[in-house]
């Protein structure tokens, strides 16, 4: 498994034209859990991007900053669950898709979502991993302690589009004067919804969500 993550490693770095600094330690490490034993943490190998920022008040944060503002995403949905949070919660398998492919379109993607940042035309921005599009979601809604009104899903299947772990994507939120702007420049995207001011994240398929049970679920209250 670790060979096949190295063999990984070098092509997506190759694909991006992006070198990463990486190492072992992460390969030798324990923890106490809560049993009072220590185990040694499950094999993983730790990557770190380092890269120069010219302006850092160019910087965009996964921070929602004004209702009315749009939000879209960035990438492809596939069925895509194998290994994902979604299974691990259930602990069984969602649904019979696959292991999330790599994106070939990606790379452009990412240059032409760093031109609209350079712009300006981004008020937040945040990848979609772990958990897929709903907990990417709710981060956005807890950072910026905003709701969002969801009133297009991405695929045709509700547990594909909240779920499903397709890699290559982004939320971002723009301005309604930046719109068009930011379409002719970042290429195809899907507009998903609205920044609304009620602290309600609303999802197509679901029950809506008070981003105060979002801010508490994340700091672990209530268990």
């Amino acid at each position: 498994a670790l060979v096949a993550a190295v063999d990984g490693c070098h092509d997506a770095a190759v694909t991006h034209n992006a070198p990463f600094v990486s190492g072992k330690d992460s390969l030798n490490n324990e923890y106490v859990g809560r049993d009072g034993q220590r185990h040694a943490v499950p094999p993983t190998l730790v990557i770190t991007a380092v890269a120069h920022v010219a302006d850092a008040g160019r910087c965009v944060t996964p921070e929602l900053s004004e209702p009315g503002n749009q939000v879209f995403l960035l990438g492809t949905t596939s069925s895509e669950f194998a290994g994902s949070h979604l299974d691990l919660v259930l602990g069984t398998p969602a649904a019979p898709g696959a292991v999330p492919q790599p994106d070939p379109s990606a790379p452009g993607r990412y240059r032409r979502l760093h031109t609209a940042i350079r712009a300006g035309l981004l008020q937040a921005c945040h990848d979609v991993s772990e958990g897929g599009l709903a907990v990417a979601l709710a981060e956005l809604c807890i950072s910026g302690r905003l709701g969002i009104d969801v009133d297009a899903l991405p695929h045709d299947d509700v547990a594909t589009s909240w779920f499903a772990e397709s890699i290559g994507r982004h939320v971002v939120e723009v301005r309604p004067a930046d719109v068009e702007d930011f379409l002719a420049m970042a290429g195809p995207a899907h507009r998903l919804g609205t920044v609304s001011a009620d602290g309600v994240l609303a999802m197509p398929g679901g029950r809506p969500i008070a981003v105060s049970d979002l801010v508490a679920a994340f700091c672990g209250e209530g268990r």
